[in-house]
This record gives structure tokens, C-alpha cells and sequence, in this order.
């Protein structure tokens, strides 16, 4: 799996700060682990899973939820004010136990893609001349105040059996077809079939390698022969720079559309993660495009 500093790399130089019209009243994200980076570079320690950030005429909540399933909220430990002004939404505070350090944070949005969100904070010190202590970046945030939220995958598989899925591996294939998607503008969901279970919602990722999906869908496949335990386990780098061992297995069959894959490897995570469709899986099946205007993905 590619490591998100990489990704980090990227895409830092494509996001700016957010303007809003000054009719609007809301910004609400709900935002991936972010990217933590700390003076020199180096990966930060905090065991940050997902993050969430509301700015709502002039008051903003942060949360942070962490490994152990703790909410940390930002406004418990800066005195956020708001700073929200025609260049940028954004808020400011001073940490209540140590006040030389300033928080910034900021919403983000990609120069090159509108619907495309992110969050960012940065701590001075201004015991140091305010030198730079701390950035924190999140990318692929999603809007939850503009459009509708797709429906969340379900932390448990769906009941069997489902029906039997028929068709040939897709490189033996010719012609195009579509698949129905779920999507908000922000991202795209397509219902995929894995092994025996009935179809289940995926994000479509660009940034993924391959599936990743939860260590319940794991078991579910293994128990019912729909799916290999494969040796060893794969480290995989996460935006808050720790390591962490990730087992691999290869389901026997896996549809989309009603067309067929065959021996599919996918990276378990663990339960409450969110279930992955990368490109290189749908690449198997052809060229394609996804035309969130019609909620379609076009194969061909």
C-alpha cells in the first residue's frame, strides 16, 4: 500500500483555503485520518483515527476520535476564536496550559477540484519566535452540508445465501456496459459482491491499491470458502505515521455489475473501517469512467 505521505506530497501544493459567500452559514467535514507532520517532518504519535470539523456562524467544533474510541474536542483545549474572513474560513486559539503555543486551523478546499475538502492546523510557538511545532493535514474530506451523505456501510455482512453470480473474468470480455453508483459529487459508492455475500456498498478509492475490506467481512468470507488466508501480513503506513501489520486474503470471486473476478486479493482492516474498491480492481474489468452527473459507472 502507498504510503499517504506520498499522497500528502502530492496534493499539498493544490489546496487552498476555503472562501465562502457571506450568505453561507455552515461548513460541516467529516474528514479520514490525517497526515500529521511535526518541525522536521516526522510522523507524530497520535493515535488519530477520523476527525470532524463544524463552522457555523462564527463557532466551530473540532473533534477528534482516537484508536482507543476517546473524542478529544479542540475547544477543550485552545480558546478558539474565529477568524473567518473573505480569504479563508479559519479559526485561532491559544493552548490554555501552555500560552505560547498558537493553534491555526483552517478548511481547505483543492484548487483544481471544488468538490475536493480538507482541514488543516498548525501550532506556533511563540516562545521560539513562533517557528512552525506542528502541521496537521487531512485530505479527502467529505461535505456533509451541501449534499446528502451516501448510506454507511454495514459493520456486519449481509445475510446469505445471495444469489449465484454467473459471467466469465473481465479480461475475456469485449463491449461496454454501466454499473449503477451512489454518489454526492464528492465521491462514488458501487455495490459490489464479495463471494457469497450480497452486494455490498464500496468507495471507490483512488489512492488504494486493491480492496481493503473489515476484519468481520474477513471472517465471514474465510468460514464459508469464499476466500484464502494468505501467509504473512503486509505493513501498511498510516496518515498518522505509524506502521501498522495487515493480513491478506484472496477471495475466490468478486462481481460488480454482474461481472466477475476471479482470486481477488484484499487487506483486512479492522471493524469500522471503511470497505475499498481501488482502481487497479476496476482496471481488470477495462477502461472506464465515473459520471457522478448520471450516477453511472461506464465501462468501454
Amino acid at each position: 500500500m502507498k504510503s499517504n505521505f506520498i499522497a500528502a506530497a502530492i496534493v499539498m501544493g493544490a489546496v487552498t483555503p476555503l472562501t465562502l459567500p457571506r450568505a453561507a452559514s455552515a461548513t460541516e467535514l467529516s474528514c479520514p485520518p490525517p497526515v500529521v507532520f511535526v518541525g522536521d517532518g516526522q510522523a507524530a504519535k497520535d493515535p488519530i483515527t477520523s476527525l470532524s470539523v463544524l463552522h457555523e456562524a462564527g463557532a466551530w467544533r473540532v473533534q477528534y476520535r482516537l484508536m482507543n474510541g476517546a473524542t478529544i474536542e479542540r475547544a477543550s483545549q485552545y480558546d478558539i476564536r474565529d477568524t473567518t474572513d473573505d480569504s479563508r474560513v479559519s479559526w485561532s486559539g491559544t493552548l490554555y496550559r501552555r500560552s505560547q503555543l498558537r493553534m491555526v486551523g483552517e478548511i481547505l478546499v483543492n484548487k483544481n477540484d471544488a468538490n475536493a475538502y480538507g482541514y488543516r492546523e498548525t501550532i506556533y510557538d511563540y516562545a521560539k519566535g513562533g517557528q512552525v511545532t506542528m502541521q496537521m493535514m487531512a485530505f479527502n474530506c467529505q461535505r456533509l452540508d451541501v449534499a446528502p451523505t451516501p448510506p454507511p456501510v454495514s459493520a456486519a455482512p449481509p445475510s446469505r445465501p445471495a444469489p449465484e453470480v454467473t459471467g466469465r473474468p473481465a479480461p475475456q470480455m469485449s463491449g461496454g456496459f454501466t454499473v449503477p453508483i451512489i454518489s454526492d459529487g464528492n465521491k462514488a459508492i458501487v455495490r459490489v459482491t464479495l463471494g457469497g455475500i450480497e452486494p455490498v456498498p464500496m468507495l471507490i478509492d483512488t489512492g488504494s491499491s486493491g480492496l481493503a475490506i473489515t476484519e468481520t467481512f474477513a471472517k465471514d468470507l474465510v468460514a464459508h470458502g469464499d476466500a484464502n488466508e494468505m501467509p504473512g501480513t503486509v505493513d501498511t503506513t498510516l496518515a498518522n505515521g505509524s506502521v501498522e501489520k495487515n493480513r491478506i486474503i484472496t477471495i475466490r470471486q468478486i462481481a460488480i455489475g454482474g461481472h466477475v473476478l476471479r482470486d481477488v486479493e484484499a487487506m483486512v482492516g479492522p471493524d469500522g473501517s471503511p470497505l475499498l474498491l481501488g482502481f487497479p480492481v476496476l482496471n481488470q474489468l477495462g477502461k472506464f469512467t465515473i459520471d457522478t452527473a448520471n450516477s453511472q459507472l461506464i465501462f468501454g
